[in-house]
């Protein structure tokens, strides 16, 4: 659907294709199902404008038995998650797989998505039900505070589900 006008269309994905993102261009960034199904996954490839996008995890895998694949679109970079143990890294690429950025996070922060400038996350306290949790954009230079949000909300970034 195009905004505001509301004018839709219908995506016509190549069978056995999952659409994962929408490219500033227009072009459909598409992940090849059948290419990825043997766990762990250490390497993903997508494709857009009949180009491949190879995502490499470096220190980890990007999916498992225990965690699957998360792969985020915004603008022109695509964000990742890489899980080595009990450590989760945000990995960013440009459209031609090209790593951008590694963002390790902490224990306590949880990975939500990408935003303008950087990749967010929540910042859990301890105590959820007296103190806030910090919801913070992160990048290579550093973080910053975007809001802080009651300890039992479920933050949704436009344009994501929550279960």
């Amino acid at each position: 659907m195009e905004l505001p006008s509301g004018h839709t269309s219908e995506l016509q994905a190549p069978p056995g294709h999952e659409p994962i993102g929408l490219l500033p261009s227009g072009d459909v960034l598409l992940l090849d199902e059948g290419k990825h199904d043997k766990l762990p996954l250490e390497r993903v490839t997508l494709e857009h404008s009949s180009r491949p996008v190879a995502l490499t995890s470096g220190a980890g895998v990007l999916a498992d038995t225990d965690q699957g694949l998360s792969i985020q679109v915004h603008g022109e970079r695509v964000f990742t998650l890489e899980y080595s143990g009990d450590r989760i890294t945000v990995l960013e690429f440009d459209l031609t797989g090209k790593a951008v950025a590694r963002l390790p996070l902490a224990a306590d922060q949880f990975p939500v998505g990408p935003v303008d400038g950087g990749f967010a996350f929540i910042q859990v306290s301890q105590d959820q039900t007296k103190e806030r949790q910090k919801l913070e954009s992160i990048t290579p230079s550093g973080r910053r505070l975007l809001f802080e949000v009651p300890g039992q909300a479920a933050v949704v970034l436009p344009g994501g589900a929550r279960r």
